[in-house]
């Protein structure tokens, strides 16, 4: 909790309430902890500083009873709050690819950050990237400012403690819920792509790397994204990275931020 705050996340209980002493969503079962209030607060919601003035209400329902824990209540002002996410794929070990997309992370604003796998190693097939030095890039992403959300890689695996990142890196998908009700399957592309399409819905987003060039098709009902390599892009494309925001998709160049292609959702 206090390394998610020292990133600059902002506890939103605290926020509206910063003197209020003695509220607590959970307490032991033992010694009639609840009924003498004795717990802990250990369930919170979290947001940057961009959303944090979005904050209406942010408690503790205590009166619901049946669990050790009880509800703790978000709302946001209006329904326009977005999340900006910044996607970056197949950075395989390259520390200056890792220091590039953190300086875009920073320059964009981005609330979180998502990579798609293939952090650390170049792999059988690939030339060895500029400053190959996976180490590096380990305490980089460690260091990141921003948490990132990850998916494993066809060339990522299980490390030694000395090299622990910080964050899981071992799921093979993850579900982005987006704008308009729509979804976003996120996954490295190895296991699943459109060939292997994963389940959906239409008007659903399939978002991978894994090919190293960066893409924004139509598929029938849904449409494949891919932000390209960060570190060793094909088919002559530039290194590049990928901002979600307000339903608007914009694959850009990671050494100048200019964009090279958009697609906005239910186009």
């Amino acid at each position: 909790m206090t390394a998610l705050l020292e990133r600059g996340f902002v506890d939103t209980f605290r926020l509206l309430h910063p003197d209020e002493r003695d509220r607590y969503s959970w307490w032991s079962y033992m010694q009639c902890s609840r009924e003498r209030n004795i717990g802990w607060r250990i369930d919170y919601f979290l947001v940057s500083e961009r959303i944090a003035p979005n904050v209406t209400l942010a408690d503790i329902d205590e009166k619901v009873m049946g669990s050790d824990h009880c509800p703790v209540i978000l709302e946001l002002k209006g329904s326009g709050v977005s999340m900006k996410i910044l996607f970056a794929s197949d950075l395989h070990g390259s520390a200056s690819a890792a220091e590039k997309v953190l300086e875009r992370l920073e320059k964009e604003g981005a609330d979180r950050f998502f990579l798609l796998g293939d952090l650390l190693y170049h792999g059988p097939r690939n030339d060895l990237p500029d400053r190959y030095e996976p180490r590096e890039v380990i305490r980089l992403l460690n260091e990141s400012p921003i948490v990132p959300l990850c998916v494993r890689g066809n060339c990522d695996a299980e490390v030694a403690p000395d090299w622990w990142l910080q964050f899981p890196i071992m799921a093979d998908y993850a579900l982005l819920p987006l704008d308009g009700g729509h979804c976003a399957f996120v996954t490295h592309g190895h296991l699943f792509n459109t060939e292997s399409p994963a389940p959906h819905r239409p008007g659903d987003v399939l978002i991978h790397g894994h090919t190293h060039v960066h893409c924004a098709l139509p598929q029938g009902d849904y449409t494949y994204l891919n932000p390209g390599s960060a570190a060793l892009p094909k088919e002559g494309q530039p290194k590049s990275y990928m901002i979600y925001e307000d339903g608007l998709f914009s694959i850009r160049a990671l050494e100048t931020g200019e964009e090279l292609l958009a697609w906005r959702l239910g186009q």
